[in-house]
């Protein structure tokens, strides 16, 4: 039995819909989905400090006050810690207890518009850059040495290498 042509059309017209959804969704709506949870992320709660941690407060160039911890060295070196995009410092507890159980001094702050952080959103290299030039600018207070810096930035390390 042979299919007539306005059955043909029909399952040609049910083919090409089927397309066009397929690279609506993967070109317009995931990527849209994505920016929106980034530029909006979650607002995860910040408890206190772990042992041995000060609250600190740092004020950006244009005003903004990140909300961080700090913990000074006992070797020499500060690893400031950053967190992934739509986290908190709350989020790298884990992280900030390995590295002070090896004697680094920690500074985990939260990124604009994250956690106890105010200020919007911004992203890519101007996380880095801004905060680089911010610790300049306050004598690195919160630095022994210049050289014995090092920024860990989980899960966000290309994103703001960018």
């Amino acid at each position: 039995m042979k299919t007539t042509s306005p059955d043909r059309h029909r399952l040609l017209r049910w083919i090409t819909f089927l397309i066009v959804s397929v690279i609506v969704v993967l070109y317009v709506a995931l990527p849209i989905g994505i920016g929106v949870s980034v530029v909006l992320p979650y607002q995860e709660t910040v408890g206190a400090p772990p042992a041995g941690f000060e609250a600190v407060t740092l004020t950006t160039e244009d005003g903004v006050a990140l909300a961080g911890w700090y913990q000074p060295p006992s070797n020499g070196a500060v690893i400031i810690v950053l967190h992934g995009a739509g986290g908190s410092r709350e989020g790298m507890r884990s992280h900030i207890d390995l590295l002070t159980r090896h004697g680094y001094g920690v500074l985990a702050l939260d990124l604009r518009g994250h956690g106890g952080s105010g200020g919007l959103i911004i992203g890519g290299a101007l996380i880095v850059f801004g905060l680089i030039i911010m610790l300049q600018n306050m004598g690195l207070m919160y630095l022994q040495n210049w050289w014995a810096l090092f920024i860990l930035i989980p899960a966000f390390g290309s994103f703001a290498a960018a």
